[in-house]
């Protein structure tokens, strides 16, 4: 993936762990919705997101 679209999805992900945050319980309704596995591979994604946005 090039950097401008690594960009463009990490932005994208960050806006949706935002969403989460504001709309849901980020432990239980969260968890329910995509199990404890799924949760931590979500997190993750956001950690990358967060490091890929600040590169620059």
């Amino acid at each position: 993936m090039n950097k401008p679209n690594a960009k463009a999805l990490a932005q994208e992900l960050i806006k949706l762990r935002n969403y989460i945050e504001q709309h849901y319980s980020r432990t239980w309704n969260v968890e329910q919705a995509l199990g404890k596995p799924g949760t931590t591979r979500l997190y993750k994604l956001f950690e990358q997101a967060e490091e890929i946005l600040l590169e620059d």
